[in-house]
């Protein structure tokens, strides 16, 4: 009877920079559309502006 062969070794560190990115996705998902909002209400800055403008997105009025 043969023993079975161990299980291959599982590198358990983390790759930081793809935690990183995680990161940068999940601000910009939950909250960085609001936050550019509220800045661009009370400065006037041309990469505001930009952003801002990049981030509105037209109305939804269903299937055409």
């Amino acid at each position: 009877m043969s023993t079975p062969a161990p299980p291959p070794s599982v590198n358990q560190e983390r790759l930081v920079s793809l935690d990183a990115l995680r990161g940068f996705d999940m601000f910009w998902i939950a909250f960085g559309e609001k936050v550019v909002e509220i800045l661009h209400k009370h400065y006037e800055w041309g990469p505001l502006n930009w952003l801002h403008h990049e981030l509105e997105h037209p109305l939804w009025h269903g299937f055409t």
